[in-house]
């Protein structure tokens, strides 16, 4: 009896001392840790990821703690963060221990490097470089030139300015890792004011609508103007211009020749450009002023035979649209663009179906001089 109560005994004991070392090697170990920027050491909220295992992903907090626990064992961490590159880190879990694991990411750059030289004598040049997009980037090349910076990765559009240069915009795009040369040969100005007036001469054609016209042969317009840069993006422009047209109407049809529409225009334009490409430069347009317009039947002004009065008025005029400027060389352009607009006949004009177009739609080509 005493043997078979001390076979018990031992076998209990020994079945408690298998169930307490598999209860010690089941307890979790626990990692705790910091997620921080590699050059500032600044913490910062990322990612947590075990591929290949069913854990779900953690997030660290605003002040980059985690804390995870796990079973013992061999663990493959992979660290995210926006704009970071990941990483990925092994660590042993140890049962009922806590160990503190900081991590740190490095920020996703690219590197430039160039010189900025006069185009004339290969001179080095003290430029101010920025980017035109969305991405900040604000500094200068050295005295000799020579420029190196680390950026985002993304797409930018680099303008080069100098006093006495014009300025040079270039486009690049730059992924990760990237190491990009880019020399820019700057072209002096021939004026101190560098890019900031231009002066444009121009023609293209002309119809009149609307009103109780039904319509009107296309006609001519020629036009000078000047503009005032007031930077890479913004032109404010004045211009004048003299044009004719035929007018048609079922009245008139047999002998239309004789019946045409002279103007006389002086307008003033916003426009704002977009610089997707190096050499073309697209625009949109938006301004008014004043159009003196008069009839003319067989050369001599019209005369309304109801009131008497000559058909003509100066009148404002409203009008909009889109071009695009091709640069030849760093002071000539070519220019194109189209543009609708509409100004009011007043009350000079009142008989019958001889009612003045209020519309006009214009296309024009020319060549601008920027100095």
């Amino acid at each position: 009896m005493r043997r078979i109560s001390v076979r018990l005994f031992l076998v209990t004991v020994c079945l408690w001392l298998a169930t307490a070392g598999i209860t010690r090697a089941q307890a979790p170990g626990t990692i705790v840790g910091v997620i921080k920027d590699r050059e500032s050491g600044a913490p910062m909220k990322g990612m947590i990821t075990f591929p290949g295992m069913d854990i779900a992903a953690l997030v660290s907090d605003s002040a980059g703690n985690y804390k995870v626990d796990l079973a013992p064992g061999e663990y493959k961490m992979h660290i995210y963060a926006n704009g970071y590159r990941w990483i990925e880190r092994k660590m042993t879990v140890t049962t009922g221990k806590t160990e503190q694991w900081d991590l740190t990411l490095k920020r996703k750059e690219a590197v430039i490097t160039g010189m900025v030289l006069d185009s004339a004598t290969a001179g080095p040049i003290k430029a101010h470089i920025t980017n035109l997009g969305s991405i900040p980037v604000d500094f200068y090349s050295d005295a000799g030139g020579k420029f190196q910076t680390t950026v985002k990765p993304g797409a930018y559009q680099f303008s080069f300015a100098a006093p006495g240069y014009r300025t040079e915009i270039k486009n690049l795009s730059l992924k990760d890792k990237a190491q990009s040369q880019m020399d820019v040969r700057l072209a002096r100005s021939r004026s101190s004011a560098s890019e900031k007036w231009q002066v444009m001469l121009g023609g293209g054609v002309i119809k009149s609508m609307g009103g109780f016209i039904s319509e009107s042969d296309y006609g001519y317009m020629i036009k000078l103007g000047a503009g005032f840069n007031l930077n890479d993006k913004f032109t404010f422009c004045i211009n004048g211009g003299y044009g004719s047209n035929k007018l048609r109407e079922s009245v008139w049809e047999a002998n239309y020749e004789l019946y045409q529409t002279n103007y006389i225009a002086a307008e003033f334009d916003a426009r704002y450009k977009f610089h997707f490409w190096e050499k073309i430069t697209p625009y949109v347009m938006a301004g008014g002023g004043i159009l003196y317009w008069e009839n003319i039947y067989n050369g001599a002004p019209y005369v309304d035979p109801v009131t008497g009065e000559e058909q003509k008025a100066a009148s404002p005029i409203i009008a909009g649209g889109a071009g695009a400027e091709y640069q030849l060389t760093p002071a000539f352009f070519l220019w194109g663009q189209g543009k609708g607009g509409m100004f009011l006949s007043g009350d000079k004009i009142t008989t019958g179906s001889q009612v003045k177009a209020n519309l006009l739609a214009e296309g024009s080509l020319g060549v601008s001089y920027k100095f």
